[in-house]
């Protein structure tokens, strides 16, 4: 358990953000919460205990992150973030230091210390400077686009690892002109930048569509990543990046095989039922059926080598098991199953035959 309490003039803060913590849990973006307990010092928050590091301390050690982290990365900070607005809570601090890092590199996000109901119209200045929305600094009435700019900046780091400073002191300033420069030549990162970190709230993009950003949703993307990777930059599977980038690049999901499929049977039946087919109709049917049929083929040849590889492996299991039959004889039990226990104690009173050790012809 990892305990977290404040002051006694704090006290309210503390139960507050329980309540919010509570109503966030269940998702493996946000950190854990499993109460809070009352000691002399007051209320208690109880969560679960990380690793001792925050997604700050990666940034330092290794931005500007690669393209496919940085799209790993972001997913789980945009799906965790949504989940918190799915509650409706506006988190108002969304900064590294509240993100820690997990095992597996899995993102947690916390301190919702300053979050408020997204209901509650609020013109408070609250967060972290530099993090927060240029509408927090002025003033003006909040949205749940505080935390889209919150992102927007954070994301900024991964790419070039400087901060931008358009809210960084007093008073809000534009994005400076090079502030692009040091990001990747991939469009969509810029156009992801450009819409998370734009001063005007009403051209800021919203976070049910930063979900489907085409940065986020196509491209190389990894399932997971080694520990390692929070001080050591990982080597990602060449073959594995080629067939994502191919798949991101051309957009078709299953779902859109499947009605492509739809499309071109239904076509077919038309042009049988009608006398006439057309000619693109046809031809995309029986281009489908013959893609189709070599993927088949495919998974048909790997299926026989697996299955030729599991019938060579018992049979070597089963001349093993003959071999130590003979060298054990009554003493070999062998109940059949790969899972039996074949350890011994140092004290048990067995001797071998009299073969075993002499120089000749016995076996080995």
């Amino acid at each position: 358990m990892a305990t977290d309490a404040d002051h006694p003039e704090s006290h309210n803060t503390i139960r507050k953000e329980a309540c919010f913590l509570s109503r966030v849990q269940g998702h493996d973006n946000v950190v854990k919460f499993h109460g809070v307990v009352e000691d002399l010092r007051g209320p208690c928050l109880l969560m679960q205990l990380y690793q001792p590091r925050d997604f700050h301390a990666l940034l330092v050690n290794r931005a500007p992150l690669s393209v496919a982290e940085i799209r790993f990365f972001g997913r789980q900070l945009v799906a965790g973030l949504s989940h918190i607005h799915e509650a409706g809570i506006r988190h108002c601090d969304l900064k590294p230091e509240n993100v820690l890092v997990d095992r597996g590199m899995q993102l947690k996000i916390t301190d919702l210390g300053l979050a408020e109901e997204s209901s509650v119209v609020s013109e408070r200045t609250a967060g972290t400077p530099g993090y927060w929305a240029p509408e927090v600094l002025d003033g003006k009435v909040h949205s749940d686009k505080v935390d889209v700019f919150s992102l927007g900046v954070i994301f900024h780091q991964m790419f070039s690892k400087t901060r931008l400073s358009i809210t960084a002191g007093n008073v809000v300033k534009r994005p400076p002109k090079d502030y692009l420069e040091g990001v990747t030549p991939c469009e969509d990162a810029k156009n992801l930048l450009v819409r998370t970190l734009a001063v005007d709230v009403r051209q800021r993009i919203e976070l049910p569509e930063l979900v489907k950003h085409r940065f986020l949703s196509c491209g190389v993307c990894p399932q997971s990543l080694p520990d390692s990777a929070f001080d050591v930059a990982p080597v990602f599977d060449t073959t594995t990046e080629k067939h994502a980038r191919n798949s991101g690049s051309s957009g078709e999901s299953s779902g859109a095989l499947t009605r492509k499929k739809l499309r071109a049977e239904e076509s077919e039946v038309r042009g049988r039922e009608s006398g006439t087919r057309t000619t693109s109709g046809v031809k995309a049917y029986r281009v489908f059926v013959a893609k189709e049929a070599v993927k088949e083929r495919h998974w048909a040849a790997l299926l026989a080598q697996v299955q030729a590889h599991i019938r060579q492996e018992r049979r070597d299991l089963q001349a093993e098991r003959v071999e130590l039959r003979d060298l054990f004889g009554s003493d070999f039990r062998d109940d059949g199953r790969d899972d039996q226990d074949c350890s011994h104690k140092e004290d048990d009173d067995f001797e071998f035959p009299d073969w075993v050790g002499r120089g000749g012809g016995g076996k080995k």
